[in-house]
């Protein structure tokens, strides 16, 4: 399961409306207010980056950070742009339950 990231559903249609969803770490994600009918679906992990952490000890001597790596979380590429993702769906009123199968 993706752990990180955003799931985002683009309406299709004359008027083009983006709603956006964060990426739990179980893997689900919840996106509200997404206007009825069909929808591209992308789907981006979250690229890695620097955390500096002091511990409480360099806090009390006033010594640098340690820093640590957080791990990227992959997500294929196409999957990121509506032009690539073959991610579809049919929203229909009221709350929905969709598991995204990235391959």
């Amino acid at each position: 399961a993706v752990t990180g990231g955003s799931v985002n559903f683009l309406s299709e249609g004359s008027e083009s409306i983006m709603k956006t969803g964060g990426i739990q770490k179980d893997g689900s994600y919840s996106v509200s207010g997404v206007p009825v009918g069909p929808a591209k679906i992308t789907v981006q992990g979250v690229k890695a980056r620097r955390l500096l952490i002091p511990t409480q000890l360099q806090k009390e001597q006033g010594k640098a950070e340690v820093t640590t790596d957080q791990p990227e979380i992959y997500v294929p590429p196409k999957y990121g742009s509506a032009d690539t993702s073959d991610l579809k769906y049919e929203v229909k009123p009221g709350k929905q339950h969709y598991d995204i199968e990235l391959k």
